[in-house]
């Protein structure tokens, strides 16, 4: 009869177990939105380390190509409409490069790129006119008007004079050494990137990349910095949705982390889910583990109570 009781005792606190585990039900993008959800979901400890290290402007890196449709399209549906009601809450660095190839020939680097030769000169217009203008208001709207002209190559001298950009130098860079050696850099930037670039535009948020970081990007790129953005808020991003990540994921212990992605985006790959010291868990594997263990808790009882 001893033997029985344990049993049924230890099925108990195995049920117990397997349920409190998985007690928080809210979805990650909620977790810091208000003192109960961030105190029921135990993850006080993350929160305030994000919120300490994300009231900074959102860091926006787009890696891109001046003759991508995907490239186009995000920049004029996209990002250019959120830099005009967000401009204040993010920063935002272009690198003209992408897909392309490079190689050293005669002392100076040879470019060949995914959509041709007139890319490569669109890119290094792009590279250049961010490297002289400085202004990254000023760098926005001349990259907009290219990207969003007939044929962004060549659409930079145009978009100069509308917006009172002296052409001359900008030209002058994309032909000389200089605009040669500022399009290497464009490459070894891109080069770098972990994980490495396979679609463009590729996307980065304060220096991440997730493939769900890339879609929301893509779908709701204002939605993306209000999320990511932990400061006062601006009016515009009460009118967004906010991202409510399918996944789910369970808080850690640890309190230190390297954590730069709003809430939402902290079960978006595992790897950002070991960064911001929570647990990216398979709802259909733990449904199926909780399913086992509470079957060969029963079976043990069964085995048990027969053998009294």
């Amino acid at each position: 009869m001893l033997k029985c009781m344990n049993a049924v005792i230890l099925l108990l606190v195995t049920i117990v177990i397997a349920t409190k585990v998985f007690t928080c039900d809210i979805p990650p993008g909620m977790w810091c939105t208000s003192q109960d959800i961030l105190q029921n979901c135990q993850v006080s400890a993350q929160c305030e380390a994000y919120k300490q290290k994300a009231v900074k402007p959102v860091e926006v890196a787009v890696y891109m190509e001046s003759l991508c449709p995907d490239s186009i399209r995000f920049i004029n549906d996209q990002l250019y409409p959120t830099w005009q009601k967000l401009q204040d809450v993010f920063s935002i660095q272009f690198i003209p490069f992408g897909k392309a190839l490079e190689m050293r020939y005669n002392n100076q680097w040879i470019f060949k790129c995914q959509h041709g030769p007139d890319e490569c000169k669109g890119n290094i217009i792009q590279t250049c006119a961010a490297f002289l203008l400085k202004d990254t208001n000023t760098v926005v709207e001349f990259i907009n008007c290219m990207m969003n002209s007939t044929y962004p190559p060549t659409g930079g001298e145009t978009c100069a004079r509308d917006l009172n950009i002296d052409f001359s130098k900008i030209a002058h860079c994309a032909n000389s050494s200089l605009g040669n050696l500022l399009e290497h850099q464009m490459a070894k930037m891109t080069m770098l990137l972990s994980p490495r670039l396979n679609y463009v535009p590729w996307i980065t948020l304060n220096g991440e990349h997730t493939v769900a970081l890339q879609q929301r990007a893509e779908a709701d790129f204002m939605g993306l910095i209000c999320d990511a953005y932990v400061g006062n808020k601006p009016e515009v991003c009460a009118t967004t949705m906010t991202s409510l990540s399918r996944l789910r994921c369970l808080r850690r212990e640890e309190s230190e982390n390297e954590c730069n992605l709003p809430p939402s985006l902290w079960c978006s790959s595992h790897r950002v889910a070991e960064k911001c010291k929570v647990i990216l868990k398979d709802d259909s594997l733990s449904t199926m583990f909780s399913a086992v263990w509470f079957l060969n808790g029963l079976n043990r009882y069964l085995e048990t109570a027969a053998e009294e």
